[in-house]
């Protein structure tokens, strides 16, 4: 991924990753392209190295390269049936990060952050609309992360 503008706000990144077997047969790898906007970074005054970026949002899309996940209903299954693709999904995010840049400027990262990001794709958001007996841990997810910081 890359940072840019104004203080490096904005950050696309493009992610690869994969689900382990687990219920099923095979590996899946998937592909995430995602657009991050972060406000405004606080430096600690104890700790110059550090900053702590209080709020992240934005979005992401995500797609499972496997021939089972579709992006037009097949025909086995009546029209209309499906109304959504399995193949894609589209999410909104916020959360939080601290990021440490690195003394050692010969390392091949020059910043560490941690992060959080709470997430929900919009067929979730559509179940959690109408359905009051859903709770957030049903259409919610969180994920943890580490992100390296290669180049200035």
């Amino acid at each position: 991924g890359w940072d840019y503008g104004r203080r490096n706000r904005w950050e696309t990144d493009l992610l690869v990753g994969f689900t382990p077997k687990y219920e099923d047969t095979r590996i899946k790898v998937t592909l995430t392209l995602r657009q991050q906007f972060t406000p405004w970074s606080l430096p600690l005054k104890r700790a110059p190295r550090w900053s702590v970026e209080p709020l992240t949002c934005g979005l992401f899309m995500s797609t499972t390269l496997d021939n089972r996940f579709w992006t037009q209903e097949p025909g086995r299954y009546p029209n209309s049936y499906y109304n959504f693709s399995t193949k894609v999904r589209f999410n909104l995010f916020l959360g939080q990060q601290v990021t440490v840049s690195l003394a050692n400027r010969k390392a091949l990262h020059r910043a560490v952050s941690f992060y959080y990001q709470l997430s929900i794709s919009e067929l979730n958001l559509v179940s959690a609309w109408g359905n009051s007996y859903l709770r957030p841990s049903d259409y919610l997810s969180l994920a943890f992360g580490l992100k390296f910081h290669l180049l200035d």
